[in-house]
């Protein structure tokens, strides 16, 4: 039976086609009921437009499993399909599979090199994960036939800035445009072309009135910080950091930054006295009680320039690390953006100079995890490219020791670091650490939250057989989940005195690196510590359905 004779069942006219009927409802904003009525469709007809529509629609819900499956069966029944690969890709990158997303865009630009809304889909996830010069060429490509597209135009100039080409990018970032939003984004960016260029004062023109039009715009804040460095003044510099990161705490430039300088200026206070350092002063690793790394051997460079501006602490953590490992193994320079690992553990890396092309590291058979993984490598198998690590700890287990060895403190914070570990262990002989993330898996990622209740029932099951256990809890919401551990002996970072306020999240981190029992959730942060953890005894992350809790090896799961 064709589909254009099933019954809308919503539809003010029961004989109007399921299409129409879905897509007035979507005009309307009625997504809920446009999926039942399409759900209801295909179970009488198995219409691949139906399907289509309803991938889409439950998308626009918030379903992104469900719309991965719509588009699945799309392409399933009618094979290689420009508008689902399309669609399928904006989900699979809205959901964090960047190289998969990708891949069915550049699989839909292929059937159709003309899909305007695909490649710039692609152009803008080969921005987000660090591939600047594909990006530009797509943009290029996408801008031609509308050359004053508002998003096309800004996005062309954000991706020029990137790589370096400062001139072009403010050619293109200068014109106004209408859009109100798109318009304050373009100022911001403008602003930090500006400031890359050497001209402050003219960056400084264009935020002020932003920041007296928008006080709470966490982004120009941001900005405003790195225009105060530009000037030596640190301080401000700090300031408007730290008004950025309250404003919006998963905003990398500004968290990233606030604990880089502000670690930074503890160090230079210590190290050279006065009372204002200037922050754009170098630290050395030997300041920092760290030997610095051997000169180069050989005349081919690594980047990473993703650090410090995407992802979190364990994000970076992974990032670097695996570029670090084969600039180390053929004696490669290595430069990076500042992170906060670089004051936290004594890494000295120059900065970045000149933009590189991106090498994404993300397959087994991909030539830098060989090049790691063989005993005796003759030659790197690629240089002068600007690594992006997006590859599972395994990679990394035959060099754990090393590993280990590079996220150790610095001796500098030594005091700090001991003040911590004789706090957690002055409560008990057993210490379990438990990191519950929230904030943002609430709206971000769901399928990842875990309930506090579950990490409870573990713990009730586990508690018995400890010996004077306590539990410290690392979590962004710890008014909401501390109930769900009453009666039990437990710790937060509230309980050590404050001892790295200029990197908040460090103390939790290190708590699950020296626990004797760690439950990581589905995090970056609680993974890599983790995998630093040298003393634990028993490891466990939540199952599949995030009711309970497994064992685990970090090195190999």
């Amino acid at each position: 039976m064709s589909s254009d004779g099933v019954r809308a069942g919503g539809s003010d006219d029961p004989g109007e086609p399921p299409a129409l009927a879905a897509r007035r409802l979507m005009q309307a904003g009625r997504w809920s009921q446009a999926v039942a009525l399409l759900q209801r469709a295909i179970a009488v007809s198995d219409d691949g437009d139906l399907q289509f529509i309803l991938g889409y629609c439950l998308h626009e819900r918030g379903d992104d499993a469900g719309a991965l499956a719509a588009f699945d069966a799309v392409i399933a029944r009618a094979g290689p399909h420009p508008e689902a690969l399309a669609a399928r890709g904006a989900v699979l990158a809205q959901l964090g599979q960047d190289l998969r997303g990708i891949a069915d865009l550049k699989a839909a630009l292929a059937l159709d090199p003309g899909h305007r809304r695909a490649r710039r889909r692609l152009a803008e996830l080969q921005a987000r994960i660090g591939h600047w010069h594909q990006a530009e060429e797509n943009l290029a490509i996408a801008r031609a036939p509308a050359p004053d597209d508002p998003l096309m135009r800004f996005l062309h100039g954000s991706v020029l800035a990137a790589l370096g080409r400062i001139e072009e990018a403010e050619a293109v970032l200068v014109q106004p445009l209408a859009d109100p939003a798109l318009e304050i984004e373009r100022r911001q960016r403008l602003a930090e072309v500006l400031l890359l260029a050497g001209r402050a004062a003219e960056a400084g023109a264009l935020l002020a009135p932003l920041q007296a039009a928008d006080p709470n715009n966490a982004r120009t804040w941001s900005v405003l910080g790195d225009l105060f460095l530009a000037r030596g003044e640190g301080a401000r510099a700090l300031q408007c950091w730290r008004r950025a990161a309250g404003l919006q705490p998963n905003l990398t430039s500004a968290f990233t930054r606030l604990a880089h300088y502000g670690l930074k200026q503890a160090a230079l206070l210590r190290l050279r006295g006065g009372s204002a350092p200037d922050l754009r002063q170098p630290v050395a690793a030997a300041d920092l009680g760290v030997a610095a790394r051997p000169a180069p051997r050989h005349p081919g460079r690594i980047t990473v320039g993703l650090l410090g501006y995407q992802g979190r602490f364990g994000d970076q953590l992974a990032l670097y690390a695996i570029a670090r490992l084969y600039a180390d193994r053929f004696g490669l320079a290595l430069a990076t953006a500042p992170w906060p690992g670089q004051m936290l553990y004594g890494i000295d890396d120059p900065p970045i100079l000149r933009v590189l092309p991106a090498h994404v590291v993300s397959t087994d058979d991909d030539p830098v995890i060989a090049a790691l993984r063989d005993p005796r490598p003759e030659a790197p198998p690629l240089v002068d490219r600007d690594l992006v690590a997006r590859y599972s700890p395994r990679a990394l287990a035959g060099s754990r020791d090393a590993v280990r060895r590079l996220y150790r403190p610095a001796p500098f914070w030594r005091a700090r670091v001991q003040a911590i570990e004789a706090a957690v262990r002055s409560r008990g002989r057993t210490l379990v650490a438990a990191h519950i993330r929230r904030t943002d898996f609430k709206t971000e990622a769901p399928g990842k939250l875990v309930e506090p209740q579950a990490y409870r029932a573990w713990l009730d099951a586990a508690w018995p057989d400890l010996d004077a256990p306590v539990l410290y809890v690392a979590s962004d919401d710890l008014a909401e989940v501390m109930p769900a551990f009453a009666g039990l002996p437990t710790m937060t970072a509230a309980d050590l005195g404050d001892p790295f306020p200029e990197a908040p999240f460090f103390p939790d981190f290190h708590v699950l690196s020296i626990a004797d029992i760690v439950m990581a959730c589905d995090s970056g942060f609680s993974r890599w510590a983790a995998l630093l953890n040298e003393k634990a005894r028993s490891l466990v992350r939540p199952d599949a359905g995030g009711r309970t809790f497994r064992a685990y090896a970090p090195w190999e799961d």
